[in-house]
């Protein structure tokens, strides 16, 4: 690693080069990492509301189901 880095510093238009690509893979990564989690947000949200409205449902059945005795 120490070489790559020694090569890189002693031409000096490559070590730009390496830090622009390094600045540009750092931002796809934190936007894709941005993406992967508001996707998991959304499918946690509707796992919730779906637990919720099954929650309701055993209840209103179980409500019924007295009533009817």
């Amino acid at each position: 690693m120490q070489e790559v880095i020694s090569w890189l510093e002693s031409h000096e238009k490559l070590a730009g080069w390496a830090q622009a690509l390094g600045a540009v893979t750092a931002i796809l990564v934190a936007y894709v990492l941005i993406i992967l989690q508001a996707r998991y947000a959304v499918r946690h949200d509707a796992r919730r509301t779906a637990d919720r409205l099954r929650a309701l449902a055993r209840m209103l059945f179980h409500w019924r189901d007295l009533c009817e005795r």
